[in-house]
């Protein structure tokens, strides 16, 4: 059975979903000094082990005055920016920190929210002479979304998953002209030929006009450490085979960011289908041993070489601090955003 939550605010309803809920419930439209919210949460699950693993409260300022958490978060990713990438460093520095001080702080402990506000906008003006320069730098994110084919519910249910990110992506592109997705597994295009034919054919136009990417060229994403060569020669065959008949592209990046290990031998069986690139990242879960690249080539024993980069997570949100630290060391980059499992 499905999860059911239930959020209440003073006592009143304000959100119910048997999905994950992801997105942000609005308390007020307008907070008035000394108001109070009563928070209660109704869950009724199957499983043993369930809960409210993450919460957290935000508030944003009215439109009509500057928002000092934007410009906290300007500096913090700007700082890196400035640090790593060496010509005009001094002067921009200088630049950086006349704005933070700029901001009046002893003007909240006179509780004089109008000289606070004003210092924010001065300082506001002032960083954004950096603008010029910081705009020369471009991070492109990638839209993409891990669907395990079977994890916390009956393997049944992943085709509705996959048919619902399907939709929620072509919705996307065209709601947004620019907007990008990329997805592997042979198997869940499969799915969607055979049970939703309409959509599949969207899959295909956007195919053709290179908005859709496809990537893995595996029948679905298999774990890389256990199953034999044969195996993984047979998961290449037989997905990289699908992808020519149905879309006519001849997959080049490999794509398995949920791998719990890795065969020595990859880059040699990846190069001799055809495949250049590896994207992959959950060897950054390690708790002991630190894996130290991001961006490396990676070698098998007969000497063949692979390309291989490893983003932060499979479900980056888009956060400028992070995005910046990862920039200022690796040039290019690319950000892969994720909703997880495909539930928006």
């Amino acid at each position: 059975e499905s999860m059911m939550i239930t959020v209440f605010s003073n006592g009143s309803l304000v959100a119910r979903t048997d999905e994950d809920m992801q997105q942000p419930i609005p308390l007020t439209e307008s907070a008035q000094p000394g108001q109070k919210f009563l928070i209660a949460v109704r869950v009724n699950c199957t499983e043993a082990n369930t809960g409210i693993y993450r919460s957290e409260l935000r508030f944003e300022s009215p439109t009509s005055r500057p928002d000092p958490a934007l410009f906290r978060t300007e500096v913090l990713a700007a700082r890196p920016m400035i640090a790593a990438f060496a010509d005009g460093k001094a002067e921009r520095e200088s630049q950086l920190d006349a704005a933070v001080k700029t901001v009046d702080f002893t003007a909240l402990d006179r509780g004089d929210q109008g000289a606070f506000d004003e210092s924010v906008r001065q300082a506001q003006t002032k960083l954004q002479r950096l603008n010029p320069w910081l705009k020369k730098f471009t991070i492109r994110a990638a839209g993409n979304s891990h669907i395990d084919m079977a994890w916390l519910w009956p393997w049944t249910e992943t085709v509705e998953v996959v048919r619902n990110t399907f939709r929620s992506a072509l919705d996307l592109m065209q709601e947004y002209p620019d907007f990008r997705f990329t997805m592997s597994s042979a198997q869940t295009y499969a799915w969607m030929e055979e049970k939703y034919p309409d959509l599949f054919k969207e899959i295909q136009q956007r195919v053709r006009e290179g908005r859709w990417e496809i990537v893995g060229g595996m029948w679905v994403e298999p774990d890389l450490n256990m199953p034999g060569g044969e195996s993984l020669v047979r998961q290449i065959l037989t997905g990289k085979r699908y992808f020519q008949q149905k879309f006519n592209v001849d997959v080049k990046i490999g794509w398995n960011p949920d791998s719990f290990g890795y065969n020595w031998q990859l880059p040699q069986i990846y190069k001799k289908s055809g495949m250049n690139y590896f994207v992959t990242q959950k060897i950054y879960w390690n708790d002991t041993t630190k894996f130290p690249y991001r961006l490396f080539w990676w070698e098998s024993p007969d000497g063949s070489r692979l390309m291989t980069y490893i983003p932060h997570d499979y479900a980056n949100d888009t956060n400028p601090v992070k995005m910046a630290d990862d920039l200022s060391a690796y040039a290019p980059a690319m950000y892969a955003s994720d909703p997880p499992d495909g539930r928006e």
